[in-house]
């Protein structure tokens, strides 16, 4: 019994450490990859040039305004805006989901500029994008 006993206890603590991630601060992150999966992700492709014009250049195209910001900051925000949840606010991503299961009774996949035009070409039978990124 004292056997069994203590092979339980020993079986418990390692389902609990391995259950525990280790949690610290977040691993930090190039900039320039950063935004090409964001470019990747709502127009295709990443764009050509310098990081702080294509940064800007993203941000106007997303938001329509740019920001005095540091570059992680303006990374940060923009991740935000396509990708989480907030209490009082739907990420973008979640949107164009919502707004496709709506109109189609499926979501997409693919680039979200192209998922857009898809909408708006079902919606309008045109293009109507003022985006002028690509």
């Amino acid at each position: 019994m004292n056997r069994y006993f203590k092979i339980s206890i020993l079986g418990l603590l390692l389902i609990l450490v391995l259950r525990c991630g280790v949690y610290g601060e977040p691993i930090p992150r190039n900039p320039l990859d950063w935004l090409d999966e964001m470019e990747s992700e709502v127009l295709g492709e990443p764009t050509k040039g310098g990081i702080f014009d294509r940064l800007t250049q993203f941000e106007l195209g997303l938001t329509g305004r740019t920001t005095d910001a540091s570059l992680v900051e303006r990374l940060t925000f923009l991740e935000t805006l396509l990708y989480s949840n907030r209490p009082y606010d739907i990420c973008l991503a979640y949107r164009l989901q919502a707004l496709e299961w709506v109109l189609y009774r499926e979501t997409l996949n693919g680039p979200l500029l192209t998922r857009l035009e898809k909408i708006e070409t079902f919606l309008y039978n045109q293009r109507n994008l003022y985006y002028k990124y690509k």
